[in-house]
């Protein structure tokens, strides 16, 4: 297994009946940086997101779509905006011919990204996706029929239409730089401590100017920025698993005040740290990994025929 694999969470994906994939539409709050053997498509039905990834960082918009990886590090992030999003996840499998295919396929597609999108269009994929999400949504027997189709309709559009890496071993930009996981591995040991950055680079014996291309480069995001996600993300989980008061978590995390910690909690998820435990998390499911908040699901309906109309 790869190195960062044994570091972040594996969000194991529950297929059910489904045919080797899984979809769903939610509303995203925070979650945590994770990874699974699973392709990811995000279609946004509703407001932004922010996808934070190996490959790419940047607000997901109404309408768009994006396709995360197998094993690929990723973090969404929804903010103070009302959002709904949909996803499907299909298995690595159903993009193999046999059992002694060995072949993994590395896509490039985003509609918010020009030079990652199919040559005819976005159309058919977001169609596939959308339908598939009201298979879902709807729940009738009959549909598990429409479902399976839809599904392997998806897969051929994405071999035939998408831009694509075929990879037979493991490769270095699988996973990124190995500096770069060794510097996040720092980080999540050493949240608590202060001046934190200047820590990093005396450890790793580079200067400011190079971590921060280096994270930039690398997650699309200050080194800072991720301190400040990293910070906010034990926070949440001591929020949720212990009865500490503030001041002690406060400290727990590194958070030089009150004033910033409330001020980076509510930035990343939208929410206070109160009615955060309150509402323990959000968490519908993976406890590390998922935030995820109520939705109406008439109103998914709605939107998802909106993009097939």
């Amino acid at each position: 297994m790869d190195n960062y694999q044994e570091k972040y969470t594996l969000e194991s994906v529950d297929y059910g009946s489904q045919l080797r994939g899984k979809s769903f539409v939610t509303s995203i709050g925070f979650s945590a940086w994770h990874w699974h053997y699973e392709y990811e498509l995000m279609l946004v039905l509703k407001g932004k997101v922010t996808l934070r990834s190996e490959k790419w960082t940047g607000s997901v918009t109404e309408g768009n779509l994006v396709l995360v990886n197998s094993k690929e590090l990723h973090s969404i992030v929804g903010g103070n905006e009302v959002n709904l999003c949909g996803f499907v996840q299909l298995s690595p499998d159903l993009f193999r011919s046999g059992t002694e295919d060995k072949r993994q396929f590395r896509f490039f597609l985003n509609s918010m990204n020009q030079d990652e999108q199919p040559e005819e269009g976005i159309v058919s994929i977001r169609n596939h996706v959308s339908r598939i999400l009201m298979c879902t949504l709807i729940e009738k027997e009959q549909t598990a029929y429409r479902l399976r189709g839809e599904m392997y309709s998806l897969v051929a559009d994405l071999v035939e239409g998408a831009d694509y890496d075929i990879l037979m071993r493991r490769q270095k930009e699988e996973t990124g730089s190995e500096e770069l996981l060794d510097m996040i591995d720092y980080i999540r040991r050493h949240v608590a401590e202060d001046h934190l950055s200047v820590l990093l680079a005396h450890e790793f014996g580079v200067g400011e100017k190079t971590l921060y291309r280096c994270f930039k480069a690398g997650l699309g995001m200050s080194v800072r920025d991720f301190i400040e996600e990293m910070r906010v993300q034990q926070a949440r989980k001591l929020l949720r698993t212990t009865d500490h008061d503030m001041p002690f978590i406060i400290d727990a995390c590194g958070f030089g005040s009150e004033k910033t910690f409330y001020r980076a909690f509510q930035k990343l998820t939208g929410q206070t740290p109160l009615s955060y435990r309150k509402s323990d998390g959000g968490n519908t499911g993976h406890a590390e990994v998922r935030g995820y908040l109520d939705y109406e699901r008439y109103e998914a309906l709605d939107l998802l025929k909106g993009f097939l109309s």
